[in-house]
């Protein structure tokens, strides 16, 4: 007889096995409603991180905007600044920095200079240690002397330039803004416009040999391939560089030197403190200035000054006095006078082109004047023009001249298209001696375009919506 198990095992054991099933089914369902409650969670986490990062960079820039810009009440922001040479008695960029940082700080932000050396104090100052003096018991900017090497010069404007970003990041300040040789900034402000376009104007006006000759020995030397090089660093490092512009002038030379930089602009022309400069004392300084020089009280006198006669254009300027009339040129600057003499003597016109030397009162001089005359081949945006025109003498310069895109060509004066249109500038001295009294009262009204309170509002105004935008990015980067 065959063997059976009993049945009722059986059922026991199938009984068994559904219990064991559901209890997987429970487990893996309890799992799963664990996991979309983490996942939802985590959803919620991170859109509020989101939402809370959106709003605290939206506010930062609705405060800013409705703050409004230019005012001692406005947000107040840490600003550092790098200059290799601090030393606010000399002109150019050095003189303006020291107007803007001090700007600043009357209007409720702190500006700190970095330098590698000082020369604003008795004795002229040399290298120092880092977290130098400070001058605000001045009311101006905190300066500060970074520890760089002396020699070579190369190796000084790279340590510098590296150790300018260390120190910024040291400090923790909102915004770096630079304006030359510079690795990284938030804020760019080139006052020459690209390096190589500066250095190729300084040879312009030489004889082509020398051009070239000049040019290649100076492609060889370090200390110019490390400033060719720092010029487009700071765009390749910082991508999003806000770059003040001075002039179109600026903005084309930037273009050219560097085609596939994503290059942000914001043009923001010079400015001047025009209560520093008018004419009226016009009557004395215009017979102080003829007395100086022997020239008759009825000769109009033009003025040009400057430090590099040749690349300003002086060789053009005395040329297309030769067929001006009467005019006299009288030449300021530290530029060496001996070969433009040479050419005065050359086309006869020795007794009416008369050096001077560096002129200690330019403003005297502008106003002494009843022309100023630059035909440069290069200039970002020149102070001189804004300067004449503030003093009610109009200007002949050329349109490579970023400061001739801030007056009307045949209203405050004249705009050449090249330096090299002497027969042009000969016209437009005898335009401006033939009416003279009313290119005075046109170049006195344009003056008030470029005053010195409009230009720190806008690049006040610049620097708070760089902030602005750094704050977005750094909440977003938080959130993510």
């Amino acid at each position: 007889m065959r063997f059976r198990a009993p049945a009722t095992p059986r059922i026991l054991s199938a009984r068994r096995h559904e219990g064991t099933r559901g209890d997987i089914d429970k487990r893996r369902l309890a799992g799963s409603r664990l996991a979309f409650a983490a996942l939802l969670f985590h959803a919620l986490e991170t859109t509020t991180r989101w939402l809370a990062g959106w709003l605290a960079g939206w506010l930062a820039g609705w405060l800013a905007a409705s703050l409004g810009t230019g005012t001692t009440d406005g947000i107040r922001m840490k600003i550092t600044i790098p200059i290799d040479v601090w030393d606010p008695r000399r002109g150019g960029l050095e003189r303006y920095l020291a107007l803007l940082s001090a700007s600043l700080v009357a209007r409720g932000h702190e500006v700190t200079i970095l330098c590698a050396r000082r020369a604003d104090r008795d004795g002229g100052g040399g290298s120092g240690t880092d977290a130098g003096g400070s001058d605000d018991s001045s009311g101006g900017p905190n300066v500060e002397t970074l520890a760089v090497p002396a020699w070579p010069r190369w190796r000084r404007e790279l340590a510098f330039a590296r150790r300018s970003v260390e120190r910024f990041r040291e400090r923790g300040d909102d915004i770096l803004f630079a304006v030359r040789h510079a690795l990284e900034a938030h804020v760019y402000q080139p006052h020459g416009g690209s390096y190589r376009s500066a250095t190729r104007a300084a040879l312009e006006g030489a004889p082509p040999p020398l051009r070239v000759a000049k040019s290649l020995l100076r492609s060889l030397r370090p200390t110019h391939r490390v400033l060719w090089w720092l010029d487009g660093e700071v765009f390749r490092r910082s991508p999003d560089v806000l770059t003040l512009s001075l002039s179109q002038v600026v903005e084309r030379s930037l273009e050219r030197a560097f085609p596939g930089a994503a290059l942000r602009f914001e043009r923001i022309p010079n400015g001047i403190p025009l209560e520093e400069f008018h004419d009226r004392d016009r009557v004395e300084r215009a017979a102080e200035l003829r007395s100086a020089f022997g020239i008759p009280s009825q000769s109009p006198v033009g003025l040009f000054l400057a430090h590099q006669f040749r690349a300003k254009g002086l060789a053009h300027a005395i040329r297309g006095l030769g067929a001006a009339g009467r005019w006299h040129l009288v030449v300021g600057g530290r530029g060496r006078p001996a070969r433009f003499a040479a050419l005065a003597r050359h086309l006869g016109l020795e007794s009416r082109v008369h050096f001077a030397g560096a002129i200690a009162d330019a403003r005297a001089a502008y106003a002494g004047a009843d022309a100023f005359v630059l035909p440069t081949y290069y200039d970002s945006c020149s102070l001189s023009v804004l300067e004449a025109l503030a003093c009610g003498t109009p200007v002949i310069t050329t349109r490579q001249n970023g400061a001739a895109e801030l007056y009307e060509d045949g209203r405050e004066g004249f705009v050449l298209r090249s330096p090299r249109e002497e027969g042009a500038l000969a016209r437009a001295l005898r335009e401006l001696g033939e009416h003279i009294d009313e290119f005075r009262e046109r170049a006195r009204a344009a003056s008030a375009r470029f005053s010195w309170d409009a230009h720190v509002d806008q690049v006040v105004g610049a620097l708070e919506r760089r902030r602005s935008e750094i704050g977005r990015a750094a909440s977003t980067t938080w959130t993510t």
